[in-house]
């Protein structure tokens, strides 16, 4: 039934799966792909399409900051161990979703036309480069679930990060087993290029392992697989985690944002006010309807890394101001329509003495991995308060 692969080497596209596996693995991924975008265009109706408005005004600028601060991730390997955690995991999943576009334009786009893209050489790049990240990936994910088993006190213990952790371990870990069992089937005289699936491959020549019983289990497995991907990026727009769309692209419109010691902008010039006017002017927030997209994008980029309140002096002495839990609860309160016009210091979100506690030492400025700045909310809420007198 089963046997070695001589040939020139490709990649058999669903070779171990029924002939409708494609078909209706497409149906099956519509109504999580609506989930999702329907998430990123609630997303779009608040802040994103003056984000991308101010993202085509000035292309280049914006580039150099994502280029800093996404894809090198100067401010994120300060830390070394959460550096290279999310390093691996990070360049890992762009790597692998390279890969994955890769599969789809050979099997979906040139197949169909007796043509093909994953064969000879490229293929073997290909088997290699994705195994290799494949591993990093699943260290990094190690590492994670690891600083947040207690190792660092910092990271809070919400249910949603576990659950995508896990699902992303789980997602990792059937990889492998999947290409290995591909690989105890077909037996492909480059298998040594896959080498974590060759790896999973020899377990189950060691075991002794039924061909016909892999071969039923390698459909399990691949469903398996396919739909904890697509819960997981379905969902995706609706959690925390979200700051995976979100960051990458605020920080790069950090460009032509005060930094310090100016980190927030000056509302008004007294010399221009006109005094009979005075009563209309309005500075600072009370509100969350207050703020512009930018500033509410930033409720959105936020990671719950929890750097800025380990290195806020007012938090350490004890004081009620957390600039994390502050960043967090504004953004609870974008997403409910009946709380964006409510005063935030008569319902008690925001209180005088968590608005005062600050120093404004700026290190929650100068750690925020994303360009966030916890203390331009802070002072603006300090403006609203001192304006109403």
């Amino acid at each position: 039934m089963f046997g070695q692969i001589e040939y020139m080497p490709f990649r058999e596209n669903y070779g171990l799966l029924p002939a409708e596996t494609s078909l209706i693995m497409y149906i099956v991924l519509i109504p999580f792909a609506l989930i999702f975008f329907y998430g990123v265009c609630r997303g779009l109706k608040v802040y994103g399409y003056s984000a991308l408005v101010k993202m085509s005004r000035n292309p280049g600028r914006w580039f150099r900051e994502f280029f800093r601060y996404s894809l090198l991730q100067l401010k994120i390997i300060r830390e070394v161990s959460a550096g290279f955690m999310h390093i691996f995991v990070s360049y890992s999943i762009f790597v692998l979703f390279i890969g994955t576009l890769l599969v789809f334009i050979d099997s979906d786009i040139l197949e169909p036309f007796k043509q093909k893209l994953l064969q000879g050489s490229l293929y073997l790049v290909f088997e290699f480069t994705l195994d290799l990240f494949g591993l990093m990936f699943l260290a990094g994910i190690t590492l994670q679930l690891i600083r947040r088993a207690g190792v660092v006190k910092r990271l809070k213990p919400r249910l949603e990060y576990y659950g995508y952790l896990f699902g992303l371990l789980f997602i990792g870990l059937t990889g492998f087993i999947l290409e290995g069992m591909r690989i105890y089937l077909t037996k492909p005289s480059w298998s040594s290029y896959s080498f974590i699936g060759e790896t999973f491959s020899l377990i189950f020549s060691s075991i002794e392992a039924s061909e016909n019983t892999i071969a039923t289990l390698y459909a399990g497995f691949w469903w398996a697989h396919a739909l904890t991907a697509f819960m997981l990026i379905g969902f995706l727009p609706y959690t925390n985690l979200r700051h995976i769309i979100v960051s990458p692209i605020y920080a790069g419109l950090s460009y032509d944002e005060p930094r310090l010691p100016l980190i927030a902008k000056t509302p008004f010039r007294l010399e221009e006010i006109d005094v009979s006017k005075m009563e209309e002017v309005e500075i600072g927030f009370r509100k969350i309807g207050d703020l512009d997209w930018y500033r509410k994008m930033g409720f959105e980029a936020c990671t719950d890394c929890g750097r800025c309140e380990a290195s806020c002096p007012a938090y350490i002495s004890g004081t009620p101001l957390s600039p994390r839990n502050m960043i967090q609860k504004l953004d609870k309160i974008l997403w409910k329509r009946k709380l964006v016009d409510e005063d935030l210091f008569q319902s008690r979100y925001l209180t005088y003495e968590e608005v005062y506690a600050c120093t404004t030492c700026g290190a929650c400025v100068y750690v925020c991995p994303v360009m966030i700045s916890p203390l331009e909310y802070l002072i603006e809420a300090r403006r609203s308060l001192v304006m109403e007198g």
